[in-house]
Formats: structure tokens, C-alpha cells, sequence
């Protein structure tokens, strides 16, 4: 009988010890908790700035075009594709006060 007595008490204080640590856990756990919902609100802040960053920069490259497709290759290919130029390049447009 000692023996199951003893093996009981074991029991208890272990059973004790588990609720001390899990009474300790808890203000721990919230404070974790808070943390991450802290840093996911600053993530959520910061994806809205980068998506009216984005908005912004599109109106600007809109304004900015002509509308058409964007340019794929600004450089010739080889020199014989560069065009002569016009007459059309050496107009002088009369200055206007």
C-alpha cells in the first residue's frame, strides 16, 4: 500500500507542476500571440503602400505613353536598318512669342 501511495503523491505533483507551467504559458503565449498579429497588421500596412506605389507608377507610365504597346528593342539590329534622314527632320518650325 506504501508503494501505490507513494506512486499517487508522484502522480499529484506532477499533475501540480503541469499546472503551475501551463498557469505560466498562458500570459506567455498571449504576448506571443499579440506580437504576430502586431507584425501581420505592419505587413498588411506596408502591402498597401506598395499596392498604391504600384497605382502610382502605372499612372505615371500611363501619362507618359502614347498608349501603344510598350518598345521591345530601342537598338538597331545591324547598321544598314538605320533610316536616312528625312527632309521631314531638318523642317524649321517658326518660333511663336
Amino acid at each position: 500500500m506504501s508503494v501505490e501511495v507513494k506512486g499517487l503523491a508522484d502522480i499529484v505533483r506532477r499533475a501540480k507542476e503541469a499546472v503551475a507551467l501551463a498557469s505560466s504559458a498562458g500570459p506567455k503565449l498571449r504576448d506571443s500571440a499579440q506580437r504576430v498579429v502586431d507584425k501581420v497588421s505592419q505587413v498588411n500596412d506596408m502591402i498597401k503602400q506598395l499596392d498604391a506605389a504600384d497605382a502610382d507608377l502605372g499612372a505615371a507610365i500611363g501619362a507618359m505613353s502614347n498608349g501603344g504597346p510598350p518598345l521591345t528593342d530601342t537598338t538597331p539590329s545591324s547598321p544598314s536598318s538605320q533610316a536616312e534622314p528625312t527632309a521631314a527632320a531638318f523642317v524649321k518650325f517658326p518660333k511663336f512669342s
